[in-house]
C-alpha cells in the first residue's frame, strides 16, 4: 500500500448533532456556528437562540421550531417565574426571584 502522510484526508465526516454552549449562546449562531460580531437575531419565540443573519434564521427554523423552541421559551417563562426562580435566593417573604432588573414588583417580567 500507499503511505498516508499529514496532508492525506482519510475520512470527512459531518456531526450527527451539535449544540453551542449556554455562555456562547450570544456569540456563536445557532446555526452556521460563526461568531456574531456584529448583528445578532434572536429567535422571536423563545429568545434563547441567536443568529447571525435572517438566512440562517429560516433555515433552521424548521429543526429549531419542531424540536425545542416551545420547551426553551416555557424554561424562560419558569425560570423568571416569582415563585420559582431558579438562579436567585427566596426573599425575606419566602418568595423566589428579587432581581428588580428582571422583575416588576407584581411579579411580571419587564
Amino acid at each position: 500500500g500507499r503511505r498516508l502522510g499529514p496532508q492525506h484526508m482519510v475520512m470527512l465526516a459531518f456531526p450527527w448533532a451539535y449544540a453551542v454552549a449556554h455562555r456562547s449562546a450570544k456569540r456563536i449562531c445557532r446555526y452556521c456556528l460563526r461568531s456574531m460580531v456584529r448583528r445578532r437575531m434572536p429567535c422571536t419565540s423563545c429568545r434563547a437562540v441567536f443568529y447571525c443573519s435572517s438566512n440562517c434564521k429560516h433555515s433552521d427554523h424548521p429543526v429549531h421550531a419542531a424540536s425545542e423552541c416551545a420547551i426553551l421559551a416555557a424554561l424562560a417563562a419558569r425560570a423568571h417565574h416569582p415563585d420559582r426562580c431558579s438562579h436567585h435566593a427566596p426573599g425575606k417573604d419566602g418568595g423566589g426571584c428579587r432581581d428588580k432588573k428582571r422583575m416588576r414588583k407584581d411579579g411580571a417580567e419587564q
